[in-house]
Formats: C-alpha cells, structure tokens, sequence
C-alpha cells in the first residue's frame, strides 16, 4: 500500500511493489477483496484479537481503497493506483514537525501553527 512510483517493482525487483492495476481480475484486487473477508470473518468468530473498533478501520479502509479503484476506473479511465500518494503518513509527518517546533505542545494555537509553518520553511 505504500507505492508511490510505478517502476518502485522494477528497482527494488520485487513484485509486492507493483502499483495496484484497476481491474476485478488483478491479483492485488482479489488480495484486498480476500483480506476483507479475512476480517469480517475473524470479527464475527469471536476469537481473541482485535478491537471492534480496529476491526472496523481495516474493514472500512481496505473497502474504502476498492471503493475509490472502482471510481477511478468508471469515471476517469485510470489503469492503476499509487496507493501510496493517498496515504495520510506525509500529512502526520508534517503535523509532527509542528508539534515538535513548539516544545512536544499537541494542542497548538493557530499562531503557534503559523510560526512553526515559518521556522520549518518548505
């Protein structure tokens, strides 16, 4: 899920690093689509594990990127997903950068936002 370049396969030679190509036959659709299944199975079986709520984030995200390759492929064409560029770990990182300019503070005030944003110069 972290791919942000279509030829990252070919260098890393590693063919886990393939972009995930739209399409309902595509061995990485049938992965989530299965690991979905895994999750709403292991939720209802009661067995030991995660929370309903973590249950719930991954059975929602998965179904939440298949939703959107569904989308892409209807209405825009798209032949394949970066997953990696819809990721939110570039957005913490930046929040994280804010927070630790202003002492470790996790509630900041918008000011304190604001000169951060000066300090960290991007």
């Amino acid at each position: 899920m972290s791919v942000k370049s279509p030829s990252k396969a070919v260098r890393k030679r590693n063919p886990f690093f393939m972009p995930l190509q739209i399409g309902e036959d595509h061995p990485g659709v049938t992965y989530l689509r299965r690991a979905t299944d895994i999750f709403k199975n292991w939720q209802n079986s009661g067995c030991a594990g995660l929370s309903n709520e973590t249950f719930m984030a991954c059975i929602q995200t998965i179904g939440a990127v298949l939703s959107l390759m569904e989308h892409l492929r209807v209405n825009h064409n798209v032949k394949y997903l970066l997953s990696g560029k819809i990721m939110s770990d570039p957005i913490e990182a930046r929040f994280g950068m804010y927070r630790q300019s202003n002492g470790g503070n996790f509630f900041m005030s918008m000011k304190q936002l604001l000169l951060a944003e000066k300090k960290i110069g991007f």
